[in-house]
């Protein structure tokens, strides 16, 4: 008996080891700050990350790669789906047998003459990934499966994705369908100011309510159910894999106000069957909110120059500072260079150009005097007003000696100068003039 007890011990310790190991490359995810090359990001095809709320890309490799779409075509239908369906949710829908006869890969079972809501097909095609609910849809709205397809090519077609053709709206795979992670990307934008598509895929479970037997199921994206990958920053959109695709995860993570854009596209799954799709996602997410912040680049206070001011007593310059703060989204490990010109060792730079290079007093806090321009390794990122930093009250004694000095250079104080000038002159020969006869007149008299 004591060996039994044992043994039991024994087995049980060797489960705990294991499953502490199984786990150990999950458990290292978000630990600690890390470098984007220390990211094993060889482990899939093409990957794209993004900031949503500056359309700034933070990393991407081969994004512009022809790929298999995978379960990432049904981000493009279920965008499709919600804003044909959306306010519908509660209506029911008579499954016919033409909508089930013909369903591949993963499906849930549902029958002709079954009742859904058009709410239940939305989470059980989109949250559940079931492809039955997708193709039931497909009818729905268009007709026929390949109308729809018709329907997918040409939205694709409309939001700029060049390299992606659809034959399915499952992801089921099919040779002759293709798209790019950076094409993904965009569908993705678009699909993520979708509320209800949003809201669909990133349930954590669901439970239908219009068939006979409720069914219960989680989110097939392991991102966002409960799950060793789950990932308490990520919401929608989809995940999944072929073995011609690889896997695949297209998710938003938000925090603190940021919203970033991961695509991780024909990831591998190894011999453990550790997803690398999910694996990759959630640490480039840590990346992205650990290397990259808002980072406040010039203050109001800082000061761009000095302008050269006349007619005030105390100073002969004001200073100019920016009009606003000026933060960008950027790589917290950035250089700032705070000379005016080009500085090959910073990445962020600036010029400026005076609007009034010399101002007279007086002068208001805040009067518009040029404009900043900022850089990031040489793209312009953000231009600004320059204003005064400082209000500047006039001299009168000076303002009345410049006005006298002003005066003095007009065309009329200079005629009226010369018009002396020649009158004295005039004035002076003349008087001469007259002396001189006078002169005469009286040496002619004394003889």
């Amino acid at each position: 008996m004591n060996n039994c007890k044992s043994n039991k011990g024994l087995r049980i310790l060797l489960c705990l080891i294991s499953a502490v190991l199984f786990l150990i490359p999950v458990l290292s995810i978000g630990t600690f700050a890390e470098k984007l090359d220390e990211i094993p990001l060889g482990n899939a095809a093409s990957v794209y990350i993004y900031n949503l709320d500056n359309s700034v890309i933070l990393t991407s490799k081969d994004s512009d790669k022809r790929i298999y779409p995978a379960s990432t075509v049904k981000i493009m239908t279920g965008l499709i789906c919600c804003e044909n369906l959306n306010g519908r949710q509660k209506e029911k829908v008579r499954v016919t047998e033409k909508m089930v006869s013909f369903i591949e890969g993963r499906y849930m079972g549902i029958k002709a003459g079954d009742t859904p809501t058009i709410g239940d097909l939305l989470y059980l095609g989109f949250c559940g990934g079931f492809n039955d609910a997708i193709v039931i849809m497909e009818y729905l709205i268009a007709g026929s499966e390949s109308d729809f397809v018709a329907l997918m090519n040409n939205r694709a077609a409309s939001l700029g994705m060049k390299n992606t053709h659809y034959t399915n709206a499952t992801g089921v795979h099919n040779d002759n369908m293709y798209t790019t992670a950076e094409d993904t990307a965009i569908l993705a934008k678009a699909a993520y100011s979708n509320g209800l598509l949003m809201t669909v895929t990133s349930a954590l479970d669901y439970a239908t309510s219009g068939f006979a037997k409720t069914f219960a199921f989680d989110n097939y994206n392991s991102l966002i159910s409960n799950s060793r990958y789950h990932n308490p920053l990520c919401r929608g959109l989809n995940a999944g894999s072929t073995p011609a695709a690889g896997a695949c995860a297209v998710t938003v993570a938000e925090k603190n106000g940021v919203s970033v854009l991961s695509v991780v596209m024909g990831a591998k799954i190894d011999d453990y069957n550790n997803n690398y799709a999910y694996i990759l996602t959630s640490r480039l997410i840590d990346w992205a909110f650990d290397c990259f912040g808002y980072i406040d680049v010039f203050s109001t206070s800082d000061v761009i120059c000095e302008v050269p001011l006349s007619l005030a007593l105390d100073t002969d310059s004001v200073i100019a500072v920016p009009e606003r703060k000026v933060s960008y989204y950027l790589p917290k490990s950035i250089t700032v260079s705070k000379t005016p010109g080009e500085n090959t060792s910073a990445d962020i730079t600036y010029s400026y150009r005076l609007t009034e290079p010399t101002l007279e007093a007086p002068v208001e806090k805040g009067r518009q005097i040029g404009f900043l321009s900022v850089f990031y390794r040489g793209e312009l990122i953000d231009t600004v007003a320059i204003v005064a930093g400082t209000s500047v009250d006039q001299s009168r004694l000076l303002y009345v000696f410049d006005k006298i000095r002003e005066f003095s250079k007009s065309d009329f104080f200079i005629g009226a100068v010369i018009t002396f000038a020649v009158c004295g002159i005039l004035y002076i020969v003349a008087v001469s003039v007259i002396k001189g006869k006078r002169s005469s007149q009286r040496r002619r008299r004394r003889r």
